[in-house]
């Protein structure tokens, strides 16, 4: 969760929120699918603003948060993740890691190729990195103006990005939340002009919630195969060595 959204949405029900539910369902069923948690793997969640996947993480038993550690230059002394215990650091400790997160990262810097160039000298050899991007310039609105957003990728800029860093390895590349992409195209043409201080981000009703939740968890079953459309463009990269 970003924190330019954190007074738009309660912290207690942030962490049940369908965006980052099904994004974290995606997560899970793309790590477990590689066995990349294991005992003993080190995970860095790099621009993790309040925590959310740290703390989903932890609240699954699937990391330990000794496992875990957050980094923000943003976060402030002393803070842990979100409803969680994962301690949020300000800048790269002194180790390696098998596994590190950047989602909804590269889209907020300038320069994108020397941020993950820097986040892929803190992977060990045989490592993963799990990334996230908004897709499609024609979607850019007032959300990723509020979200101080650079860019939005195809999965087609995103993999040039990817093959200018050395020893990388390409596992997985695609799309996902193909099923609110029509809404949502809709939505964000029609806040292009708007001028509040608030995101896409919202509290949905219950009902909503779940529906969305659910349909979402289904389409994290199949996303690898979408190389079509969707809000988010999805890479799982492993360095060689």
């Amino acid at each position: 969760m970003d924190f330019a959204e954190q007074n738009q949405i309660a912290s207690h029900s942030v962490l049940e929120h369908w965006y980052y539910q099904a994004k974290f369902e995606l997560l899970r069923r793309t790590l477990s699918a590689f066995g990349i948690l294991r005992p003993g793997t080190q995970l860095a969640d790099l621009g993790c603003g309040l925590g959310v996947f740290l703390t989903l993480l932890e609240k699954r038993r699937l990391l330990s948060p000794g496992q875990m550690i957050g980094i923000d230059p943003a976060a402030q002394s002393g803070q842990h993740s979100i409803g969680g215990t994962v301690p949020i650091a300000t800048a790269w400790p002194d180790k390696g890691f098998d596994l590190i997160l950047l989602m909804d990262v590269l889209e907020h810097i300038e320069d994108d190729r020397a941020a993950l160039a820097q986040a892929w000298t803190q992977l060990k050899p045989g490592g993963y990195a799990f990334i996230t991007v908004p897709a499609f310039s024609f979607l850019w609105s007032h959300h990723d103006e509020v979200l101080g957003h650079c860019r939005r990728y195809t999965m087609g800029s995103l993999e040039n990005l990817l093959q200018t860093i050395p020893d990388l390895k390409v596992k997985r590349l695609h799309y996902f939340y193909a099923l609110i992409f029509p809404i949502a195209m809709v939505v964000r043409r029609a806040r292009r002009k708007t001028r509040d201080a608030a995101s896409d981000l919202k509290p949905a009703p219950p009902w909503l919630n779940l529906l969305l939740k659910k349909s979402l968890s289904l389409e994290s079953l199949f996303a690898r195969h979408n190389k079509i459309a969707g809000l988010t463009v999805v890479a799982l990269v492993q360095k060689q060595g």
